[in-house]
């Protein structure tokens, strides 16, 4: 067990934190060695498209890892294993999913994690819910991380309709920008009163839905001048002409030492990696 002095002296410290949506393992190898080569040096990891199936098997149907969730748990000892699930349904891929889908934080044991949870980014009334084409995204998983609120996204997506606004996402960005000025004016706001969200937004640049968020937080694709979000591997870019679709905000208050995109190819996505305090 992590003492209370432990936790104090790591918190006062920078926390290197690596966002990635994980193509739901397709690339198991490179993706464990990846996790592997980063987890001495990460504090915290925020994975996207992660299958929650028991089965150790790639699927047929789609090639992801079934049970990549289990496996990250593996190789990542150290970490505190904490998800969402994504509403049961939905395909990926255009093929249909009968297994848990979701997302995935990983902290590092010494970091004391409080209060976490998540919710759905959509109405059910709304398009996307009624769609026979859903894909399980519109998830948002939010945790206390010391003095930070980490909060790891999968933006809803449609394929037929690209990355551009819709009322929905619009719908999405409130919801949002609502939970988290929530938790900023709640008498509790010092548990977690620095913010960051991360992960795959599922939008462009130009959309007001990204616009949104870029109000009320520091847009650190935008700051930092990045030019894609992709890797070689991603085959719509010349459909859908959608470089950037991974995102990091941060509160005014999070002082940035360093954001990147990493060269390394796991996935049809870039992992983001950010260094803050």
């Amino acid at each position: 067990m992590v003492k209370k002095e432990e936790i104090n002296v790591v918190m006062d410290k920078s926390l290197k934190l690596i966002s990635l949506n994980t193509w739901g393992g397709q690339l198991f190898d490179d993706l464990m060695g990846f996790v592997k080569n980063r987890r001495d040096e990460t504090d915290i990891f925020c994975f996207q498209e992660i299958p929650m199936g028991e089965r150790a098997v790639f699927t047929a149907e789609h090639g992801i890892r079934e049970n990549l969730f289990a496996e990250l748990k593996t190789v990542l000892p150290d970490f505190q294993p904490l998800n969402y699930i994504a509403t049961a349904g939905g395909k990926f891929d255009s093929k249909e999913i009968d297994f848990p889908f979701g997302t995935a934080t990983f902290v590092r044991k010494n970091l004391k994690v409080g209060e976490h949870g998540g919710f759905q980014t959509y109405s059910e009334s709304g398009f996307f819910a009624k769609s026979e084409k859903r894909t399980p995204t519109g998830t948002f998983f939010y945790a206390e991380v010391g003095n930070y609120l980490v909060c790891n996204i999968h933006g809803i997506i449609l394929r037929e309709i690209g990355k551009d606004d819709t009322p929905d996402r619009l719908e999405q960005s409130k919801r949002i920008i609502d939970f988290l000025a929530a938790r900023h004016d709640s008498p509790q706001a010092g548990r977690g009163g620095k913010q960051i969200l991360c992960g795959d937004f599922n939008l462009k640049p130009q959309t007001e839905s990204i616009a949104m968020l870029g109000r009320v937080m520091r847009n650190l694709i935008k700051d930092y001048g990045i030019e894609s979000t992709r890797t070689e591997l991603y085959r719509n870019m010349e459909k859908w002409q959608d470089p950037i679709a991974d995102y990091v905000f941060v509160s005014p208050d999070i002082k940035v030492r360093d954001f990147k995109v990493l060269g390394d190819v796991v996935s049809d996505h870039s992992p983001l990696y950010v260094e803050f305090s």
